[in-house]
């Protein structure tokens, strides 16, 4: 690329400005002595801009179930868009706290110790990934969340039905799953009424699917009949005792 000196530069200028019989300086030397300096500067091309596409825990989160014991060996994923325009290394964080410095943005994994921690219900914990291009920094964050007990379903069994100081938390949970979710009956010998707690600011569900035949018409929803963490549950009672030698650990489907 051919350099300007300043006495070549000086005289642009001064075939720039000058004026024409109006006395206006002529638009047409003006835009040349613009692209003639622009072609003549050593500028950079503008470069692709790193940044994180991906970052998260293999098989942790983000929402766990509480208690969680959070501790050893973890396997970190992430891509990194243009990784080749980063400056140095990746950092990775837990709640502020260094796990390591020395991350190779061109990686995809590294496995780290992390701090060991138990994450209560409603209580988490933050990962950061971070690095630079040597002018901006950029950054993402994975959070680790211990669910809280309204955000389950739960499925157990009653003896006569009646819901009188009945705690479906005793039962056994799924974590909610959407509009349509399969859970799986517990096991219980004899005979005993199947319970399915709902939450009911999700919505009434429209079928209970049980052997491949929707059994809805088979239960009583009870409205609002417990609460869980503040949050009311409709609860749905078999009509009649189900034998456990027969549905005990059947798939059950639930929809709204």
């Amino acid at each position: 690329m051919t350099q300007l000196n300043k006495t070549q530069l000086n005289d642009m200028i001064d075939r720039t400005v000058f004026t024409n019989t109006s006395g206006q300086v002529v638009a047409s030397g003006v835009n040349t002595l613009l692209k003639d300096m622009v072609a003549s500067f050593d500028l950079e091309a503008a470069g692709a801009v790193p940044s994180i596409r991906q970052f998260r825990i293999l098989n942790v989160g983000p929402d766990v179930d509480a208690p969680f014991n959070l501790t050893g060996s973890q396997t970190f994923e992430f891509v990194i868009e243009n990784a080749g325009a980063v400056s140095g290394n990746l950092t990775i964080q837990q709640a502020g706290a260094n796990l390591s410095t020395a991350v190779v943005p061109t990686n995809t994994t590294v496995s780290l110790t992390v701090n060991t921690i138990e994450i209560a219900a409603g209580n988490s914990v933050v990962f950061t990934l971070s690095g630079t291009d040597g002018v901006t920094p950029f950054s993402d964050t994975y959070t680790v969340r211990g669910r809280t007990s309204d955000e389950y379903v739960y499925i157990g069994t009653d003896a006569d039905g009646v819901l009188t100081g009945f705690d479906p938390t005793t039962g056994t949970r799924f974590a909610q799953a959407g509009s349509s979710q399969a859970i799986t009956a517990p096991t219980w010998s004899g005979n005993e009424h199947l319970v399915i707690s709902y939450r009911a600011s999700l919505g009434v569900l429209a079928s209970i699917m049980i052997g491949g035949i929707n059994q809805i018409d088979a239960f009583t929803r009870n409205d609002d009949a417990v609460t869980v963490n503040s949050q009311n549950y409709d609860v749905y009672v078999s009509n009649n005792p189900i034998v456990g030698s027969i549905a005990s650990q059947e798939q059950v489907t639930i929809s709204r």
